[in-house]
């Protein structure tokens, strides 16, 4: 048995027509015998969430076949059903059949189906990339467009790079989906010219989907990796998309993705042939026609309108929830909205691993989008940053951020300060980069350490005043009631903070941090009464703004 026959195997076992990205994934690299670590250094996912997926896999399997199936041994599980069941070797998937992303409920979406029917059928555009967060819904886009659009095509090839396929795999593949099943040449560029060749002579459609896969993320080699590079194999994937959306053919190549690559973003434009689609969240009718799909909940139009909000229009994260309200909370949205938090279990997993992928320049970021609450111009984030970061650097981080569908831009009119150009978190992620740091300046504080309490302001100096009481209620309070519930009294915490601050170094490149304005701030949350000066005696000299 193949590793593809082993996929194919699965899928039938488990009564799917195709496999997510990330399932095929662990098959593929389980049946190469890859550990857990070494699977999600390729994917670029989370070690805890890969191994999470694939428990649940192993489960599934386990049921289907009525043994315990483990990653070890699920080699051995599949071949013992292939002799008791008495089936042949399968055969490999044509993936051609762009059907097999199943969409059995898809709702709302009109205007990103009609963007691509004016852009690849009218317009005849060369590349079009569909970009969004995971669970935004970019697989079950493409395919429900073709369910309508795929009669335009004389050929189709739909193919997922979740597994890191090499140029000459994929080169391969499609030009066999597209009808040449010739062996490729040895040569590289004879190999892409094959393809062109196809793409030239009939109107193809090329669906290259889960494309985050062969982009670079964050490691301890490459802790400064922006958005848009390659993973360490991947590069000659930079010449293949710059190929397809710079040459003159007729066909289009449609690439779903987490994160835009350099190529797309250096060549797309309103004018040209190469766009790009940005998927937000659902609308509140077709968010609340998904969650009710995981059966009827009992809540109130501002219930529905408060959840919809908190996922962001999610949909993954609008089922997660839905499935925490249905089992947990038998159905009553009220209790759920109630506990205050949203950021957990399944949705965290994922949220997790779009986190670890960042830069630090790109996470420093991120928590002062969190931390301002509201659109915020760059010049002002700029001042806020200790890091005596240059201009420029933060135009590259921006931008980095907006290629991974990070932050959205706001209108001069709708943003606090009326400025242009003010940016954002996208919902769902401000809301997990602030537990974020509420977690881990509370394991500091704990620990006695002080890099986030000096780093981040928990309430802005100069914020306006709504803003402010936003930083109060989002962030200062939790820190301080979970400082409280780990260190048991108000005088512990005071402890605590006066411990942290005492090994403040004052030559620290930093400088003037904001150390000691959160230490007043927590205590003063905690109801003691202290003032600047009486806090600062508690640091070493220079360590307080003046």
């Amino acid at each position: 048995m193949s590793v593809d026959e082993a996929v194919a195997a699965v899928e039938a076992l488990l009564a799917q027509e195709r496999l997510n990205d990330l399932q095929e994934s662990i098959v593929r690299q389980a049946w190469e015998q890859r550990s857990y670590p070494e699977m999600a250094a390729q994917l670029g996912y989370a070690p805890s969430y890969v191994k999470y997926v694939a428990f649940q896999l192993w489960r599934q399997l386990s049921e289907a076949l009525g043994e315990r199936v483990t990653k070890s041994n699920f080699q051995a599980a599949l071949r013992r059903w292939q002799a008791r069941s008495g089936q042949t070797a399968w055969g490999r998937r044509d993936r051609a059949q762009w059907a097999a992303a199943d969409v059995p409920a898809f709702y709302g979406r009109e205007t990103e189906l009609a963007a691509l029917d004016r852009w690849i059928l009218t317009e005849r555009c060369r590349a079009v990339a569909l970009l969004g967060l995971g669970g935004t819904g970019k697989t079950a886009l493409a395919a429900k467009w073709l369910e309508t659009a795929s009669a335009a095509f004389d050929r189709v090839a739909w193919r997922s790079l979740a597994g890191q396929p090499s140029v000459e795999m994929l080169l391969a593949d499609l030009c066999a989906q597209l009808g040449d099943r010739r062996r490729l040449p040895s040569e590289g560029a004879q190999q892409l010219a094959r393809l062109l060749a196809l793409l030239q002579q009939q109107r193809c459609l090329l669906v290259l989907d889960g494309a985050e896969a062969i982009l670079a993320a964050r490691s301890a080699a490459a802790p400064g990796c922006p958005a848009g590079h390659y993973a360490s194999g991947c590069e000659r994937y930079a010449d293949l998309l710059q190929q397809l959306a710079e040459s003159s053919h007729q066909s289009c190549l449609l690439l779903a993705s987490r994160e835009k690559p350099k190529e797309i973003a250096a060549l797309e434009g309103e004018a040209l042939p190469v766009r790009s689609l940005l998927l937000g969240g659902l609308a509140p009718t077709p968010a609340q026609a998904v969650v009710q799909d995981k059966g009827r909940l009992r809540g109130t139009q501002t219930e529905w309108t408060t959840l919809v909000q908190r996922c962001g229009g999610n949909p993954l994260a609008l089922k997660l929830a839905a499935t925490t309200v249905r089992d947990v909370f038998e159905g009553d949205l009220s209790a759920f909205l109630a506990e205050g938090t949203l950021i957990f279990g399944d949705i965290k997993a994922l949220l997790d691993q779009h986190f670890e992928r960042l830069s630090r320049l790109e996470q420093e970021l991120a928590y002062w989008l969190a931390i301002n609450r509201a659109p915020v111009a760059l010049t002002e984030l700029q001042g806020e940053i200790l890091s005596n970061l240059r201009f420029a650097r933060l135009l590259e981080g921006m931008e980095s951020l907006e290629r991974r569908c990070w932050i959205r831009h706001v209108a001069a009119e709708a943003a606090p300060t009326g400025e242009p150009g003010c940016l954002t978190l996208q919902p769902l992620l401000r809301d997990y980069v602030t537990d974020r740091l509420i977690e881990q300046a509370v394991h500091e504080i704990a620990c006695g350490e002080a890099a986030l309490l000096h780093r981040y302001a928990l309430i802005v100096p100069d914020a306006p005043a709504a803003i402010r009481q936003q930083q109060l209620n989002a962030l200062l309070a939790p820190v301080s009631e979970q400082l409280l519930q780990a260190l048991g009294t108000p005088l512990n915490v005071k402890s605590q903070l006066e411990r942290v601050l005492g090994q403040l170094d004052a030559r620290s490149p930093l400088g003037v941090g904001y150390a000691a304005e959160n230490a007043l701030n927590v205590l003063h949350q905690l109801n003691f009464d202290l003032s600047v000066r009486e806090v600062c005696e508690l640091a070493p000299p220079q360590v307080c703004p003046t």
